[in-house]
Parts: structure tokens; sequence; C-alpha cells
């Protein structure tokens, strides 16, 4: 239900076609993608307004974007403010990393308040503590899963 979202680039929500350069008028990478907004080709005409600011000033007479990033007239800001994210997944993960060296024999674990047992519902490795889950409950997100274990430090 909650995530983090990372955004690749300083201008996420505008179409660039245009490297940003440096202040010799040179691409800032040798290969020249960097890139202030998004430059992937299927964003095109999603992102409908393309970027035009190489030199990442925001102020040069030539400099255009998206209105959110250039624009102070707060109708056309809140007019691209709204945007949908779909987020696809196909795996979900059934490791778990809990600490190094756990004492052997020293865990419990519940999924969903049902008490789990080791060999039929997990395999754990006690020196590296991942527990590596085979019931299908714990890959569902909305399980509850509790972990209990010793250290040798406990």
């Amino acid at each position: 239900a909650y995530g983090e979202l990372i955004l690749p680039t300083y201008l996420p929500f505008a179409y660039d076609i245009t490297p940003r350069i440096n202040a010799f008028g040179n691409p800032i990478t040798e290969d020249g993608d960097s890139y202030w907004g998004i430059n992937h080709s299927d964003l095109q005409g999603v992102l409908e307004v393309e970027l035009n600011d190489a030199d990442g000033d925001f102020s040069d007479d030539g400099d255009t974007g998206p209105a959110m990033y250039f624009d102070t007239n707060q109708d056309d800001i809140n007019s691209q403010h709204e945007f949908v994210i779909k987020v696809k997944t196909t795996q979900a993960s059934s490791v778990f990393t809990v600490g190094f060296i756990i004492v052997e024999g020293s865990e419990t674990i519940f999924i969903n308040n049902q008490i789990q047992q080791r060999g039929v519902d997990y395999y754990i490795e006690y020196y590296s503590g991942i527990i590596n889950f085979i019931n299908p409950v714990a890959l569902d997100p909305t399980a509850q899963i509790l972990i209990k274990y010793l250290t040798p430090c406990n």
C-alpha cells in the first residue's frame, strides 16, 4: 500500500531532448546524456510541454517548459499538478534479512498470528540472518509477519 518513489531527474515531469551543458557550453557528461527532464521517447506527447532550458538557469528569454516549473500563473500551474503513476510488479520477495548471527533454534516466526515451522514454512540461514519463506501467505503484502530471535549478544 505504501512505498517510496524516487524520481530520476531534476524536473521529472518535463520532456527533455536537450542535454544539460556546463558554463563552457559543453555537455555535462562525455556522452551528453545528462538531462534536466525525462528523455525517454515513450513520454513524448505524454509530458506535453517540451523543456527548453539546456543551462538549467530557468531565466533566459528562450527558456520554456511545463507551467509547474516556469510559470507564475497559479491557474496554469494547477492545470498541470495531477499525475497518475501506475506501478506493475511481477515479483514479490519471500526473503527477509533480520541481522547477522542468529542463535540457532531461537527464532519464533508468526504470519498473521499463526506460528510457522522451520523447514515447512520457512528456511533460515543463521549466520547471515536470512529467512526464506516457503509459505505463500508470506507473499501477501497485507500479511503481518512477526519474527523473534536471539543473537549471541542478547
